[in-house]
């Protein structure tokens, strides 16, 4: 009765190979007790393993896993067995009878499976793990567009990986261990890496959230602004985000100096540079006003000079009902004070300012005039 046995490979469902048993032709006694009358059996051949010849001990079991989680156990089929899976936490089904049979564990771990069949016990033990993923990624440069790169910190290529990006470019990415992202500005942005066992389909993932600056933008609060060219430098102020620098026509130092330029009016900037060597720049026009169109500005008679706890302008020729008032000190910060105007004269309240000295920009009608005063106690 020896011969080829056509049987499923163990490892391969549905694909036939043609071989001996791996067992080869076994002989038993036909009663199991008397020496010298033998038989020999098989079990019937069964849709996805080999066929065993029937002992009176059974052969030790075997498995296959279907999926991440999801295994086949299976014995000869001369006896009829009972498993434990040894997983608890599958409640009822961590147990079962039958000589193949399948179990679904209930999430990673080290599983020791027991099979009880003819009185005889036959042990083995599932390890299931999934795929590590960490992500690790360089600080987020915010210019010209913000940008970072990101990769894991272990690459396999046995498995596959799968990249989905938030607020970013691009959007996704597949089986790459290392990828550049080009951030919406101003967002919060999410990178999520699937890592998947392409034989069993064991799969993990890992997110990371990040923070994404807004684009720099520097501003110069207080638009336009009109001086005399007989008024002394002025520092220049008010920038944001501070700490940048103010250039162009006439400014040296951060100081502007209104008679140093060519023409009536000059744009100036200012720049402010980050950590990251981003720029960014925002303007303002400065016009100024001649000796020979000061003529307000000769008919006013101020005193007393310096001031304590006023200041008096007069003008006999001038109705300064509607004169408008703009107080600075010499940074360009603007201040406020009491103001009191009649027909041809104004008191500026300066008892509450520091020692220093100031700039009143007087404008009435399309004049202007630049008062600078010095205060004292």
């Amino acid at each position: 009765r020896m011969g080829l046995m056509n049987f499923p490979d163990k490892k391969q469902d549905g694909a036939n190979a043609v071989g001996f048993n791996r067992l080869g032709p076994q002989i038993v006694p036909a009663d199991n007790t008397e020496p010298g009358a033998w038989s020999m059996g098989f079990s019937n051949v069964t849709d996805g393993h080999e066929a065993f010849p029937c002992f009176e001990i059974p052969i030790k079991f075997d498995w296959r896993a279907h999926s991440c989680f999801n295994y086949r156990f299976y014995s000869d089929d001369c006896h009829n067995a009972t498993w434990n899976f040894g997983d608890a936490q599958s409640g009822s089904t961590n147990t079962a009878t039958g000589t193949d049979v399948t179990h679904t564990f209930s999430g990673v771990g080290i599983y020791p499976v027991t099979m009880v069949s003819n009185g005889q016990t036959s042990r083995d033990t599932i390890i299931i793990t999934t795929p590590q993923v960490h992500i690790a990624g360089t600080p987020v440069l915010p210019c010209p567009q913000p940008f970072a790169n990101y990769s894991l910190n272990t690459f396999q290529a046995h498995l596959k990986y799968q990249w989905t990006v938030t607020n970013g470019t691009p959007a996704s990415a597949l089986n790459t261990g290392d990828l550049n992202i080009q951030w919406l500005p101003g967002t919060t942005g999410t990178i999520k890496v699937v890592a998947i066992d392409a034989v069993y389909g064991c799969a993990d993932s890992s997110v990371i959230t990040v923070q994404i600056p807004d684009t720099l933008i520097a501003t110069w609060p207080g638009g336009n602004d009109t001086m005399q060219t007989a008024l002394q430098g002025i520092a220049l102020t008010g920038g944001l985000p501070p700490g940048g620098v103010y250039s162009g026509e006439g400014v040296t130092n951060n100081i502007f100096y209104p008679d140093s330029i060519e023409g009536n009016s000059a744009t100036l900037t200012y720049t402010y540079t980050d950590a990251y060597g981003c720029v960014a720049t925002a303007d303002r026009v400065f016009v100024v006003t001649g000796i020979d169109n000061l003529t307000l500005q000769k008919s006013l008679r101020i005193y007393p000079q310096p001031v304590n706890n006023r200041l008096t302008i007069e003008c006999a020729d001038c109705d300064f009902s509607n004169a408008e008032t703009y107080l600075y000190d010499v940074t360009g910060k603007a201040l406020i004070t009491p103001v009191q105007k009649s027909h041809n004269h104004i008191q500026l309240q300066t008892s509450n300012l520091a020692t220093g000295t100031y700039v009143l920009k007087l404008k009435l009608a399309d004049e202007f005039a630049f008062i600078q005063f010095e205060k004292v106690y």
